[in-house]
Formats: C-alpha cells, sequence, structure tokens
C-alpha cells in the first residue's frame, strides 16, 4: 500500500483528525499540509514511481510523541498505514499559536 500512495490521496483530508500511535502511545493531530516533492526524486531513475511528497501535521504541546520509524497513520476515511517514519520539526514561524508539528515524507 505504501507504493501506491500520492499527495492526492491525502490532499482531500487536510485540516481532519488523525491518529498517529506507536506503541502503546496514540496522539490526536490535524493534517495541515501535503506537499508533493518532485526536486526529492531520484535524477534519471529508471522507475517512473510517485513524485515524492510529504505530509504536515500540527499537535498539541501538552503531550507529543517521540520520533519513530514504526508509526500507524490512522484516518476514519484512508484507514490504517503501518510502519511511517515520523520526525518532529522545529516550528519557526509556522503559526502564532504555540504547537507541535510532524512530518511524514513519502519518497
Amino acid at each position: 500500500m505504501l507504493a501506491t500512495l500520492t499527495v492526492q490521496d491525502f490532499q482531500d483530508h487536510l485540516n481532519q483528525e488523525c491518529k498517529i500511535s506507536i506503541g502503546d502511545e496514540a496522539l490526536i493531530l490535524i493534517l495541515t499540509e501535503a506537499n508533493e516533492n518532485p526536486l526529492s526524486a531520484i535524477p534519471n531513475s529508471e522507475q517512473q514511481g510517485r513524485i515524492p511528497f510529504s505530509l504536515l501535521f500540527k499537535g498539541k504541546l501538552d503531550k507529543t510523541l517521540e520520533c519513530s520509524a514504526n508509526c500507524t497513520f490512522h484516518h476514519q476515511q484512508l484507514g490504517e498505514i503501518k510502519n511511517l517514519l515520523i520526525t518532529r520539526i522545529a516550528s519557526f514561524g509556522m503559526t502564532k499559536e504555540p504547537a507541535a508539528w510532524y512530518q511524514i515524507i513519502f519518497s
């Protein structure tokens, strides 16, 4: 399933809640952005797969997740996507309200 996902699969679900779980811990996040990153594609690749893309999530600061390469994304319409790497990223200038920001990259 991971290999067939594209940015379009997520764009209709922007500003919706999803759950990210790592082991027994779970966190509700808001999917805020889904962006293609065509410059991240392997140059002259013989495999013409999907365009790499990233997802940006916003969460509360009262509970955060550690970065993990074994997280599961849960969404009411998209279902469950396992074995993802989520990273917490710096929030410089993203919003005026305090928030924890996370990113998942699909290459």
